[in-house]
């Protein structure tokens, strides 16, 4: 979600890790291609990365995000000190996270007919047929429960079929 967040002119952080705080100055929403990006991360080391970048953009390779960046510099070192390498790049690819597992709707367990799960013999079909049986019949109790627990005669005092009623609903 975040990736389809993009503002120009904003900083925003990337991804959940390495501390990765973007900046893009122009953002072409039908490309989807960014102009002038600045980048800066951490490595595990505490050194800063500084990347700058005439333009990129956001894909999806072999379920991995990335950044692919084009025509920049990266700079590398540890703040405060002199110790700085500066790399050009032609083009550039970080990745910013592993997308997950897509789940199939067609086998999921919550979408299986009926039908199909009163003869399976899997727990997690078991599992979801005696939750749709307990849905219905709760449902039914309930309803047949209702009538005669809503009867109240003000004079008699008593509120125990009240009190019976709340302990059923819950």
């Amino acid at each position: 979600q975040e990736l389809s967040m993009v503002e120009a002119g904003e900083f925003n952080s990337l991804g959940k890790r390495n501390g990765r705080v973007y900046f893009v100055e122009t953002f072409d929403t039908e490309s989807g291609i960014m102009k002038n990006l600045f980048l800066r991360e951490q490595d595990k080391n505490g050194n800063d990365n500084i990347i700058f970048a005439k333009e990129g953009n956001f894909s999806l390779n072999d379920n991995k995000r990335t950044l692919d960046l084009r025509n920049g510099y990266r700079y590398s070192g540890t703040p405060g000190k002199a110790n700085y390498n500066r790399v050009s790049f032609q083009n550039l690819s970080l990745i910013i996270s592993t997308t997950p597992k897509l789940i199939d709707p067609v086998s999921h367990r919550r979408t299986i007919p009926t039908s199909q799960l009163i003869g399976s013999s899997n727990p997690q079909h078991q599992a979801e047929l005696m939750w749709r049986i307990s849905l219905t019949v709760s449902v039914l109790l309930l309803c047949l429960l209702a009538v005669p627990l809503s009867y109240f005669n003000p004079r008699s005092g008593h509120t125990y079929n009240i009190l019976v009623a709340i302990g059923l609903f819950l």
